[in-house]
């Protein structure tokens, strides 16, 4: 049966996967894995986007044909549903650090850590408790100015660019490269989370469009990135900001890099506003039968930690004092004869 909260339009579904399969692949990654690789990166790119590729279809597919409602009562459900909360964890773990680094370096320097992590915890945490379909609604109502923002700074992009330091594309052994690569694989298979909603088919389905626009900024912004800094890429903090500050109308109207800003922080909060409400939907199934779980053995399991623990560590506590105080004036007397 279709849960109608976590249902969404093929719309919403397509600029959800933009979002997840966007925002931090093209902000801090392609630094990292110039750092990493070299001018190779692109082509270690390509094999992730290769394979991320092969995933995102495979959850589509999963969900376009009520894969979820078929199985969603089983156990191999719920078992994969704690599988996927661990790695939604560490992925919206890994999305708030960065969002949080990024925000008291680069912005707001005199601002603590905590407090902008509480305000970015509220913020995403009150809209995952809204649900996926408000989630998707906030993607629609951003795209335009993120699709806007994103068309205007590489079409009026102005900056020195020597493509050749995209070259080569293949620098050493392969094998070598690819040990050196696979750093990465936190940043792909972001459209994970999507297998947890349903979507209300309609006639336009522009999911592969919209797909393909990600992968395609991703592999636009590596270009830029290698052919404005070079060896420098490293040093870069966030491409989308960047690259904005490199706008045609910066001398008329001053800096324009806080367009990315406002753009790249729009996908992080969409992006892990998507996890949380993932995680919430892979542990459901399992929340539900706590109860039976609580009233169940594990019963005996907590009685006996609550109750007999501490009995036996206090016990042990006393053997090892007086084991203690034998052992010490032995040590002292054997000290004075040797003295």
């Amino acid at each position: 049966m279709t849960d109608n909260r976590n249902l969404v339009y093929t719309r919403q579904f397509a600029l959800l996967a933009f979002a997840t399969c966007l925002t931090f692949r093209m902000s801090r990654l392609p630094p990292l894995m110039r750092q990493a690789v070299g001018t190779n990166d692109l082509f270690v790119l390509l094999l992730y986007l290769l394979l991320d590729a092969a995933q995102f279809f495979v959850v589509y597919k999963f969900v376009a044909t009520g894969g979820k409602e078929a199985i969603q009562d089983t156990v191999f459900y719920k078992v994969a549903g704690a599988m996927l909360f661990v790695n939604f964890f560490m992925k919206t773990f890994m999305a708030t650090a960065g969002t949080t680094a990024f925000t008291t370096e680069s912005l707001f320097e005199d601002i603590g850590t905590g407090s902008v992590v509480v305000a970015l915890l509220v913020t995403t945490g009150y809209i995952a408790a809204k649900g996926i379909r408000t989630i998707g609604r906030t993607a629609e109502i951003s795209s335009f100015l993120i699709f806007t923002v994103f068309t205007l700074n590489l079409v009026f992009l102005k900056v020195y660019l020597d493509i050749s330091e995209n070259l080569p594309f293949i620098d050493g052994e392969v094998l070598d490269i690819l040990k050196r690569g696979d750093k990465f694989f936190m940043w792909f298979g972001d459209a994970t989370p999507l297998l947890f909603l349903s979507i209300k088919p309609s006639k336009r389905n522009p999911t592969s469009l919209m797909y393909g626009l990600s992968a395609g900024f991703v592999i636009i912004g590596f270009v830029l990135m290698n052919a404005i800094y070079g060896n420098a890429s490293e040093y870069v903090v966030n491409l989308v900001v960047k690259v904005a500050g490199f706008n045609q109308f910066s001398d008329v109207l001053g800096r324009l890099d806080w367009t990315g800003i406002i753009v790249w922080l729009m996908l992080a909060v969409i992006y892990i506003s998507t996890y949380l409400w993932a995680s919430g939907e892979a542990l459901k199934k399992d929340i539900r039968n706590t109860l039976d779980f609580v009233t169940g053995g594990a019963r005996w399991y907590v009685a006996a930690t609550n109750y007999v623990m501490p009995v036996a560590l206090i016990v042990y506590a006393e053997v090892r004092k007086r084991k203690s105080a034998k052992i010490l004036p032995t040590k002292e007397a054997v000290g004075e004869s040797e003295s």
